[in-house]
């Protein structure tokens, strides 16, 4: 993608190119989207709760009966099974390591929402990325209601 310029047209949500993709960026872009696209799919559970599991073990908590770790383990199920394995063991790493932002106590295993919330950001960055590539598949090299744009950067590419 050397040299590819890409402006956008927020009121019409277009957006165009300074060049024609390549074949070989065309293939990689539809790699990566699929890659993407895999990413998204939620779970697999089993994953999920081994990554929660290795994360409450490390951090000090009081000594649960057998019902009520069951309990909790069903919590963290249920706010986390709509969500990649990825995303939670990223969010599990990033405690760990005490890359999390705000205002949390360190030293405890995160609450079934706060590990949430550290998830879903992986989970969205990891959105965000498909849909700009997917924009990039989906542009044209034809100015899309900005031909001021379009002539000014015909001028600079030329």
């Amino acid at each position: 993608l050397t040299g590819l310029v890409v402006w956008t047209d927020f009121k019409r949500k277009a957006h165009s190119l300074s060049r024609d993709l390549t074949d070989a960026e065309q293939r990689e872009l539809a790699e990566i989207s699929s890659t993407y696209s895999a990413m998204e799919a939620p779970g697999p559970g089993d994953r999920i709760l081994r990554a929660v599991g290795r994360l409450l073990v490390t951090f000090p908590g009081q000594q649960l009966s057998e019902g009520a770790a069951k309990v909790r383990g069903d919590a963290y199920r249920e706010a986390l099974d709509d969500l990649p394995a990825w995303c939670v063991e990223q969010a599990c790493r990033d405690w760990l390591r005490g890359d999390v932002a705000g205002e949390q106590n360190m030293a405890f295993a995160p609450s079934p929402p706060q590990l949430r919330k550290i998830a879903l950001r992986h989970y969205q960055i990891m959105r965000g990325n498909r849909a700009w590539v997917d924009m990039m598949r989906r542009a044209t090299t034809e100015p899309q209601g900005f031909p001021e744009v379009a002539a000014a950067l015909e001028g600079v590419l030329s």
